[in-house]
């Protein structure tokens, strides 16, 4: 039993590794590496140190906030982190489920908390990104409800904390806002988990444009 749980962590180490190499590999965002190594190593340590007290005690994932304009790697670094996850073993597939604000929010009043439980379904056990996530909030003078699927998606990141990963993305400009609708929000579900995405220099850039020719990612 004892080797067969070095084989597993082993195999885990390797995993962890092979991501982590993906990431190195991506065109800048240093401070995003940075950020996500320290965050990851707080991970292991944590279970590290439940394992070594014979403490059967599950490490959430949490949630995240990625500031970044458009283009700027959030959903590639989204990808990863589940990936990572998963390897971890704080969620069961890693898997990412994409989406934007507007496609959680209904017309009519009452019916945007479907959508989001549907999305939450399909994502448990990975991580649901929800770019431009502003869009959750209700345009002054329009028909649309997105506090309706705020509270719901507030709900849900609550009830299964354990088996979800909601990452809200957007423009620094918007998702302030939409942090500032709910004073509680950014204190008590992103707390030290805001992540910003600078801007590609010109260098960077042509960098990402040959390796596109090339194919390579």
């Amino acid at each position: 039993m004892r080797e067969e749980k070095s084989v597993n962590l082993l195999e885990r180490e390797a995993a962890i590794q092979s991501v982590f190499a993906e990431l190195d590999g991506l065109v800048g965002l240093v401070s995003v590496k940075k950020y996500v190594r320290t965050f990851v190593d707080s991970i292991s340590f944590s279970i590290g140190k439940y394992q070594s007290q014979g403490r059967d005690r599950d490490v959430h994932p949490g949630h995240f906030v990625f500031l970044g304009n458009p283009g700027t790697g959030k959903a590639t670094v989204a990808r990863l982190m589940g990936r990572m996850f998963h390897s971890l073993g704080v969620l069961a597939r890693g898997h990412v489920i994409e989406v934007t604000g507007a496609d959680l929010v209904a017309p009519y009043r009452g019916q945007s908390a479907l959508p989001v439980q549907d999305k939450v379904r399909e994502a448990l056990d990975g991580i649901l990104f929800i770019d431009e996530a502003w869009r959750l909030l209700p345009e002054p003078g329009t028909a649309m409800f997105g506090f309706e699927a705020l509270d719901e998606l507030l709900t849900s990141m609550e009830n299964d904390r354990a088996r979800l990963c909601v990452i809200v993305a957007g423009c620094p400009s918007e998702i302030q806002r939409f942090l500032e609708a709910n004073p509680a929000v950014p204190r008590h579900y992103f707390s030290n988990r805001i992540v910003g995405f600078p801007d590609y220099s010109a260098e960077e850039l042509e960098q990402i444009a040959a390796r596109t020719t090339l194919g390579v990612q």
